[in-house]
Parts: C-alpha cells; structure tokens; sequence
C-alpha cells in the first residue's frame, strides 16, 4: 500500500473526524514501506487558521512499484493527483470510502461503520461505479463484476442492499435484499452459494434516487451453512444487513461501494 499525508483539501467534501484522528500506523505497516518523503508535522503560519491535514491510503494494482529516490525537500506545489496517475495508483480507498459513506449517510442508515476497502463495481458495458456515482436501472439490470483486495484462502459473503424503500423521505420497507452470495472463495464471486439472486434497481416513479450498497464481509472461520436460496419478494424487504452479519459473526464489512440510481420512464 501507499501512504500519503498532505495539506490539501479534499475536493468539496468535509474532513471526518474520523480520518483526522486515526493513526495510519493502525491502517497499514509504514514501517515496512519505502520512505520517498520523511515524516513533517504540521507547522501553520501565525494568522493563517485552520489547515486541514489529510491521510490518504492508495491499494498498488502490482505489488511492488519502484519509488523515486527519496527527497525532504521538495514538499511544496506537490500534487498527490499527478503522482497517483503517474503511478496509476487509482483513487484513494480508504478517505474516499469513509468520506462518502458517511456523507450518503450508508453510515447509519445501513451500516454502524464504513468499510476500509473499495469493492471495484463493473456492470456491463464497462459501466463502472465510485461512491455514489448515478446509474440508470437500465445500466444496473444485470449482475456486475465485483473485485476487492481478497485473501488467498479467505471466504466471503457479498451483499447489495437498497435502504429506500420505497423511498428515502419514508423507508418504511428499509432494507430491500439485491443481492445476497455466501463462501465466496478468494473474490471469486462465481464460486460462492447464492442464497438470493441477483436483482437490478426498480425504483418507483416518484421516489427520488435511490442509494444501492455493495458490501463484503470476511468469513471469519471459513465456509458456513448458508440459509436456503430464497429469490421471494416478501423476503427481499425489511432486510437488516447488520442483523445477518451478527447472526453468522461476519463482522464489519471489510469491502463496499454504492450508486444512486431513479426512476427510469
């Protein structure tokens, strides 16, 4: 992984607490890492006020990259959006993640807590998504391809949810199951037991947009006994992803995603 502290703001997007607060010696081994810029702390000119500092975690798509030498003199003018190209690191996955689903409120609305890794979502026709990216129903009617930094001998349980039901001013039907796979091996989403099939986004007229997670849970102690398949309508709705995770121990979610999609005429 790649770590990167800058003072920068965030494009629009308030500073959590949570980003501000958590040491990212807890996130990854920095330790162990290649040093291209040495630690500084923060030292805001008198009259200046508030500067926000920003702990950004990039996932390498290879797993080692060769650093630029290291250098603690260049700090200024510094670009974190060029290096990641140059790199191509991709986007952040854990600021944008947490950012986004608080902001969207998945967190509490769905979840207690926002998953620390980004589940890359790709429906067909390389229709991809980024939290909260918008959609047509017609473009997520078919089942996408998920990826997540998964363990080799890992299982996993996938999940998409739609908390507005029927819509977000009055979700009286708060959670709709989409999706429900368990014992996926190693990310492999074909490989794991279906225990409710696939169903793409049918918002009803007049309900605004609605918001649609992806989330994956770690099995904790490999493969478990998955409940029978149900694809039923009547057990598609009021679903708590919080109360299955609790019930199979799966924890928190380790991977997830979403996008917002509406009524399409």
């Amino acid at each position: 992984d790649t770590i990167v502290d800058i003072d920068k703001a965030f494009h629009d997007s308030k500073i959590v607490p949570d980003i501000i607060d958590t040491s990212p010696k807890e996130l990854v081994k920095v330790s162990g890492g290649h040093i291209v810029t040495g630690y500084s702390g923060p030292h805001p000119p008198e009259g200046t006020g508030l500067h926000r500092y920003v702990v950004l975690i990039y996932q390498q798509p290879g797993l080692h990259i060769n650093p630029p030498p290291r250098d603690d003199e260049h700090r200024r003018s510094f670009s974190i959006k060029d290096f990641a190209k140059n790199y191509t690191l991709g986007e952040p996955v854990l600021a944008c993640s947490i950012i986004a689903f608080q902001n969207d409120s998945i967190v509490p609305d769905v979840l207690d807590a926002c998953p620390l890794n980004t589940a890359r979502v790709t429906f067909p026709e390389n229709v991809t998504i980024t939290f909260g990216t918008e959609i047509t129903p017609a473009q997520a009617s078919k089942e996408p391809h998920v990826e997540w930094p998964s363990k080799q001998c890992a299982m996993y349980t996938l999940a998409m949810v739609d908390p507005d039901a029927p819509s977000r001013v009055t979700p009286t039907n708060r959670n709709v199951k989409h999706w429900l796979v368990m014992n996926i091996p190693a990310g492999q989403v074909y490989g794991g037991d279906i225990v409710a099939g696939f169903v793409g986004p049918a918002p009803p007229e007049g309900t605004g947009l609605h918001r649609y997670a992806i989330l994956i849970y770690q099995q904790p102690d490999g493969r478990i006994d998955p409940p029978p398949r149900d694809d039923s309508h009547e057990h598609r709705i009021h679903f708590s992803i919080e109360d299955f995770a609790r019930n199979y121990t799966l924890g928190e979610p380790v991977a997830g995603n979403f996008f917002l999609a509406q009524h399409q005429k």
